[in-house]
């Protein structure tokens, strides 16, 4: 089972998301995390990160535990069943 305790891949979303909103009016980013629990990932920087981005941006941060949380994560991002 895998940690992961922050974001690892060297980048800054909350800044993404503001550049994104300066540059990119009409863009809109959804962020699901999807069974972060399951992974006991506790990473409360990245997680802020990761609201931060959709935040910035109008979107939604969404937490999905299993199959079920997923689908309606994706039907309230998507707008589709």
């Amino acid at each position: 089972m895998a940690v992961v305790d922050e974001e690892t891949c060297g980048g800054a979303p909350c800044d993404l998301g503001k550049l994104l909103k300066t540059n990119s009016r009409r863009l809109t980013v959804h962020v699901i995390g999807y069974q972060l629990k399951a992974f006991r990932w506790t990473g409360a920087l990245s997680f802020l990160d990761a609201k931060c981005l959709a935040e910035e941006t109008a979107g939604l941060y969404i937490t999905a535990e299993n199959r079920q949380d997923l689908i309606e994560a994706f039907e309230k991002t998507l707008g589709c069943p």
